[in-house]
């Protein structure tokens, strides 16, 4: 079943799915990145849906094309409607970038922390080319989750489908494998395509999958905190 995310008051569309994990119905949100004219919206999705990691697979221009509107500044803070966005700190992390912010409405007295993992080693094809970086995010947005909860992850790549499809695919898949011992990435994909239609394009991408999960397998002890 797809689920699509709809703000109330939006000013654009939020092309974005919920995607089921491992154990939740609604473990991750795929979306499509952010342009200037939707990127209120996304902030209320955030908002919305008290989102305390998002997974950002593109960079802000790929190939000399924009691909997703800066939806933040570096150590400063901007504003999207009633939503202020203020990053906290950034790390670069070999392969990804570790983003905080804060985010308040001036419709409301709360505020939280919002934890950006932007994947720069990962090209468009969708083609995983360091497993190793995958297998670090996964993990520290794993456990992003256990340490603050709250809700889905959002996901984000330059068209919902490729990158985006093939991560949610591998956090599934190494979750059942740890759970069970054993994985079964055609039925994992197949129940990511089932809510994100189109998600993991090529047989590359899909045989990329088999090659993350295959690391963790080799790399067990070395991730024995791997959860």
């Amino acid at each position: 079943e797809k689920f699509l995310v709809v703000s109330q008051e939006s000013h654009g569309y939020i092309n974005a799915s919920f995607t089921a994990g491992y154990r939740e119905k609604r473990a991750f949100i795929i979306a499509q990145s952010p342009m200037e004219n939707t990127v209120r919206d996304f902030w209320k999705m955030i908002v919305d849906y008290k989102v305390s990691a998002i997974v950002m697979l593109c960079g802000t221009e790929e190939d000399g094309q924009e691909c997703c509107y800066q939806y933040w500044r570096e150590s400063d803070t901007i504003s999207f409607g009633e939503y202020f966005i203020k990053c906290l700190s950034s790390k670069d992390c070999n392969g990804y970038i570790e983003r905080k912010f804060n985010v308040h409405s001036d419709k409301g007295s709360s505020s939280w922390n919002v934890m950006q993992f932007q994947v720069t080693n990962w090209p468009q094809d969708g083609v995983i080319k360091e497993p190793r970086t995958v297998l670090q995010v996964i993990d520290e947005v794993i456990h992003r989750q256990q340490k603050i909860g709250g809700g889905p992850v959002v996901v984000h790549c330059s068209d919902t489908v490729s990158r985006s499809g093939v991560y949610c695919s591998v956090s599934i898949a190494l979750e059942q494998c740890k759970a069970e011992g054993v994985v079964d990435v055609f039925q994992v994909t197949k129940s990511v395509r089932r809510s994100k239609p189109g998600a993991v394009t090529t047989l590359d991408q899909y045989s990329s999958i088999y090659e993350v999960i295959s690391m963790y397998l080799k790399l067990h002890s070395t991730y024995a905190n791997f959860t």
